[in-house]
């Protein structure tokens, strides 16, 4: 197990390993859950720099698996 100073480290990692499983939609709505809770407990400047990232890697992740580009 690795160690997370708080919840939203917690649950950026879980994101992470969603997006890894190709589980894009599950990763992106426990981002957007991270964000939307940002009142309870604020987000370090970093992780809030990592959820915008992640966020759009998501969506193009998922645009990759369902119509990957094909060279000509």
């Amino acid at each position: 197990p690795t160690d997370y100073a708080n919840t939203h480290e917690f649950a950026v990692g879980n994101a992470k390993a969603l997006l890894g499983e190709g589980r894009f939609e599950d990763a992106r709505r426990l981002l957007n859950h991270v964000l939307a809770n940002q009142a309870r407990v604020p987000l370090s400047p970093a992780l809030r720099e990592e959820i915008d990232y992640l966020i759009p890697l998501t969506y193009y992740e998922q645009g990759n698996a369902t119509a990957p580009e094909v060279e000509q």
